[in-house]
């Protein structure tokens, strides 16, 4: 017996998770939304595209510009349009496979789709063979080119630190300043017992990737703090310079990923031709980052083909340094200053109800430089039937009442209705509203999944004790009380 899934999502996505096989049955909305689903096991064959997807890729191929930028609402074949993009580059346009990449802002959305351009491609052209990964973080594709340019230069190639191995050195550097009296002078409301949490590890972490997504030098991160009275900026300041120290005697040729993205930029301004792919397609365009943006418009000025897609509405990643609005600048970066984003107007994976609702919820937000996007009209005739009745919002009096409601909705379409487990889905508004409703779901017997990403290995109190325990077998720490 399959699990039912429980997804996050953010604000006005809650009824629209990306590239989703999903076909809804029922939406409630019960302090948070819930969405139940079906969730077909074989992907469906490949669509012929409509007229507002044949318009950005005729664009790409053929027009003046250095690229294209296309906006979609959920469900309007954003990814398919991507995919598409690839095939005809390769089977049409008759670009080299290895000359032709997918990037996204994530590891994991590049992982899907990859499994989804192979089999793409295994159909259109029988017996092809793949020369690796065509889609990868923007992260994994900046490694991938400075790796190469290394071993041909016949240096070392350029490691990316790892998040545990980036807050080891952070706490270190802290216990040490503690015990020196020594480090920053942080104000008083980051005194040691604040310094001490891991949450501000992660802050510090934070602070030093926006440093590099944004190209900010320590000295103008001091002016700004002097600017604006934010004495704990200048105290991060000092910081990092003495972080980077540390780091470069410790941790030669190991960089973290802003830093990695920021070096691709300065590689491909000056990259030997014929190193570079000739065509990027770039999925998930609002989730990325400055640096990405960097890379993806310095790919466009050493000659690439640049198609980037989105849709501002569904951004998650802001509080990693997305900026949403990006996709405006990259249409005119592309294209040209009076350049637009391409819209695509049909909304293939909703019907006329769920389109209606998820275009009230993304009105509330911000338009992020976009905003025609959200008039995508519906592309399926389903009537309210096909929803399982209706659209419904109920309320409840607290939120174990709340999840006790979402567990009373699934079972009655499991029993009744006999839906089977694997066809429901929870979305939930944030990743903390998880645990709960996961440990409800499992009390009241309904067998569930989460996809959301676990607690790192490094936080886990059983790895801990694991590795607290080997400390002191090795002699490393003293067996204390």
């Amino acid at each position: 017996m399959r699990a039912a899934s429980l997804f996050t999502v953010s604000g006005a996505s809650v009824l629209a998770p990306h590239r989703s096989a999903l076909s809804v049955l029922r939406v409630s909305v019960i302090g948070m939304p819930v969405l139940v689903a079906r969730d077909p096991d074989a992907r469906p064959a490949p669509v012929a595209l409509d007229d507002s997807q044949r318009a950005p890729l005729a664009a790409l191929f053929d027009g003046a510009g250095s690229g294209v930028a296309v906006l979609g609402a959920p469900g309007t074949g954003k990814t398919t349009l991507i995919v598409e993009a690839v095939v005809e580059a390769v089977t049409v346009r008759g670009f080299a496979i290895d000359r032709v990449m997918v990037l996204t802002p994530s590891r994991r959305s590049a992982t899907a789709l990859r499994d989804h351009l192979a089999e793409r491609l295994a159909s259109a052209v029988p017996g092809i063979a793949l020369p690796g990964p065509l889609a990868r973080s923007v992260a994994a594709f900046a490694h991938a080119l400075l790796a190469a340019a290394a071993r041909a230069a016949g240096e070392e190639e350029p490691r990316l630190i790892s998040g545990s191995d980036q807050d080891s050195d952070i706490a270190e550097l802290l216990a040490g300043h503690e015990a020196d009296r020594t480090g920053p002078a942080w104000p008083e409301y980051l005194g040691p017992d604040v310094r001490r949490l891991e949450a501000f590890r992660t802050e510090l972490r934070d602070a030093i990737a926006r440093l590099s997504e944004h190209n900010w030098t320590t000295d103008r991160l001091r002016a700004e703090g002097a600017a604006h009275a934010r004495p704990e900026w200048a105290a991060i300041a000092d910081f990092v310079d003495e972080y980077r120290v540390v780091l470069g005697g410790s941790r030669a040729g190991q960089v973290d990923p802003a830093e990695l993205v920021r070096a691709a930029v300065a590689f491909v301004a000056s990259a030997p031709s014929g190193t570079l792919p000739a065509v990027v397609c770039v999925d998930d365009a609002h989730d990325l980052t400055p640096s990405g943006i960097a890379l993806v418009m310095a790919l466009a000025a050493a000659g690439t083909r640049v198609l980037v897609a989105g849709d501002p509405d569904v951004a998650t990643t802001g509080f990693r340094g997305a900026e949403p609005e990006a996709l405006a600048r990259l249409a005119r970066g592309l294209g040209g200053p009076a350049a637009a984003p391409f819209v695509l107007d049909t909304a293939h994976r909703q019907s006329a109800p769920l389109r209606e609702l998820t275009a009230l919820y993304a009105q509330r937000i911000g338009a992020a430089g976009a905003g025609r996007q959200r008039r995508a009209r519906a592309g399926r005739d389903d009537d309210a039937s096909d929803l399982g009745g209706a659209l419904m919002a109920l309320t409840a009096s607290s939120p174990s009442r709340e999840r006790a409601l979402v567990a009373d909705l699934l079972r009655e379409r499991h029993l009744i209705d006999g839906v089977p487990w694997s066809q429901m889905a929870v979305l939930v508004r944030s990743g903390a509203l998880v645990p709960p409703i996961v440990r409800a779901l499992a009390a009241a017997e309904i067998p569930v999944r989460a996809t959301t990403a676990g607690r790192p290995l490094r936080e886990h109190p059983a790895a801990r004790a694991l590795v607290r325990m080997v400390d002191v077998g090795v002699g490393r720490s003293p067996l204390d009380a």
